[in-house]
């Protein structure tokens, strides 16, 4: 399933190189506008705003398509994260809450834009390990 994701990410991101430079997650243009790489009316008005308008059409498209049984258990389109591990006694439910759900997503979005900050935009880390190729048109 990783190998799918991650080939579905690189098709979005040559698809948006050369429409956007490759933006296709808020914390990504958010990370260009603290580097300076795009201006704060492009971050803000155009890429921020479209990329937030996919996320709801792609909920949206999520919802039409998937039933409510699915939806009951996994919490679709909620603001919970349920889980479903094996135990011993057989299946076990976790269910993180809100909260959780909420620092999950904060401690997460700072993981990747200090990865996408440190490692794709600056010239240091270049020098030392390498130019790595990204999208970004200014």
């Amino acid at each position: 399933m990783s190998v799918l994701i991650a080939f579905v990410v690189a098709v979005l991101l040559l698809a948006t190189c050369p429409i956007s430079g490759g933006h296709i997650n808020p914390i990504v243009s958010f990370a260009t506008l603290l580097t300076g790489l795009v201006s704060v009316s492009k971050a803000a008005a155009i890429y921020i705003l479209a990329q937030c308008v996919g996320g709801i059409l792609g909920s949206l498209a999520l919802k039409a398509v998937v039933n409510s049984g699915i939806e009951r258990t996994y919490s679709l389109a909620g603001c919970t994260l349920t889980v479903i591990v094996p135990g011993t006694h057989g299946p076990t439910m976790i269910v993180l809450g809100t909260s959780q759900v909420l620092w999950l997503e904060i401690i997460c979005s700072f993981v990747f834009l200090f990865a996408s900050v440190w490692m794709a935009f600056d010239r240091r880390q270049a020098m030392a390990v390498g130019l790595v190729q990204i999208c970004v048109w200014g």
